[in-house]
């Protein structure tokens, strides 16, 4: 009766198959990512030891010169330096004109219905 019941409620073998070929696609795809990471580290180390043979201090200033020279990643605008104070000093700002406007130019009516022949008995 057991045996009946486990065979009717149990997984089939189909699925249990899929969890199989699941669980062969994720060790695939993860020795994936450890072969690319062993190859950027070797490449790394390729550049470290070329740096090396040409003087630690000098070899890492050459080094930078060549591939940095004239990039824009090393190059950091006053935008993106202040950009912070800046999106402060616009908030201010926008904070103070709104107070002065509402300031000069008060709502007169701030119930205008309740003068008005919908509220009179």
């Amino acid at each position: 009766m057991e045996s009946a019941n486990s065979k009717e409620f149990g997984e089939s073998p189909f699925s249990a198959w899929t969890f199989e070929k699941k669980d062969i696609w994720k060790q695939e795809q993860l020795q994936s990512k450890v072969d690319e990471y062993n190859r950027l580290l070797s490449y790394c180390n390729e550049l470290e030891n070329k740096l090396d043979v040409l003087g630690a201090e000098s070899g890492h200033q050459q080094f930078n010169q060549l591939n940095f020279q004239g990039s824009a990643k090393n190059k950091i605008t006053f935008l993106e330096e202040y950009k912070t104070l800046i999106f402060l000093g616009i908030n201010i700002l926008f904070i103070i004109f709104i107070t002065i406007f509402f300031y000069y130019h008060p709502e007169k009516e701030y119930y205008p219905l309740e003068n008005s022949a919908i509220f009179k008995k």
